[in-house]
Order: C-alpha cells, then structure tokens, then sequence
C-alpha cells in the first residue's frame, strides 16, 4: 500500500506542476491532465485495496503499465520534436551567426544530452512501471489467499480502521 500511496502523491505532484510551468501550453495543460487522471487512479486502486477489494491489484496494475506507455509516448514525441530542430541555440546561431562557433560545440553536446536523456527515460519507465505493474499483478492471488484464510469480522475491522 505505501508504494501506491507513493505513485498516486509524486503523479499528482507531477501533474501539478506540469499544469504550473505550462499553464497557457495546451500540450502541457493535457499532459498535466493525463498525468491527474493517473494520480486518481492510482488513488482510486489504493483505497480499492484498503477495502480488500480483489480489483485493488489489477486497477492499480493497469495503472502503471498506462504510465508506462504514456512516458514512452511522451519520450518519443520529444525525441522527434527534437530532431525537427525545435532548439534555442539553433534559433540564436540564425539571428547571430557569430555566435555559431561558440554555440555550435553547445549545440551538439546538448543535443547529445537531450537524446539519451530520453532514452534513458523510456528505459527507466519500462523498468520501473514494468516492474510495479508485475508486482500489482502479482498482489492478486496472495490477497485472495489472505480474504479465504481471514475471518470475515477481521477484515471488516480492517475495512473500519483503515489498516
């Protein structure tokens, strides 16, 4: 539970600074939302598995794997925005070329930067939300097991109490 509790508070963290720093960017205003609707739902299969509810694990399972996707997705359209050349010392080397040999080594070494940055970026959401949803999947059957073997008044205590 304190990994869900731990998700859903840094994505609706993520989603509100995301809706901050891109407040008049409509890109930024629908991935802020997207990123929020996450953060719900990731409270929503933690308050799920507070209750014992069987569908606890796989909604909050389902969760990542759609955050996984959505940090590929958003990797890959960075990385194809970048290479339309969308870069603000791109912009100053036109405005003023004399710039350009000092900005150029900048240019690249930033280039370079921004690329496996991103590729570090899908690697780590893979493994990570790869790896939370197979832990959620597999929270599934141990908490069956818990709900057959626990007497019903044990859990509605449970239910009751928060715990």
């Amino acid at each position: 539970m304190r990994i869900a509790s731990f998700n859903g508070w840094g994505l609706a963290i993520g989603a509100a600074l995301t809706l901050l720093m891109g407040l008049f960017d409509v890109k930024s205003i629908v991935l802020a939302a997207l990123i929020g609707a996450l953060a719900f739902n990731e409270f929503r299969g933690l308050k799920l598995l507070r209750a014992f509810d069987l569908r606890g694990p796989r909604v909050l399972g389902w969760n990542q794997v759609a955050l996984m996707v959505l940090i590929v997705i958003y990797a890959i359209w960075k990385l194809a925005t970048y290479k339309s050349g969308a870069n603000a010392y791109e912009k100053e080397i036109k405005e003023t070329p004399e710039l350009g040999p000092i900005l150029e080594p900048i240019l690249a070494m930033y280039a370079n930067m921004m690329y496996w940055f991103y590729i570090m970026l899908i690697g780590l959401g893979i493994l990570y939300q790869g790896g939370n949803a197979l832990y959620y999947f597999s929270r599934h059957k141990h908490l069956q097991a818990y709900c057959d073997e626990t007497p019903e008044w044990v859990i509605q205590l449970k239910r009751t109490t928060g715990e």
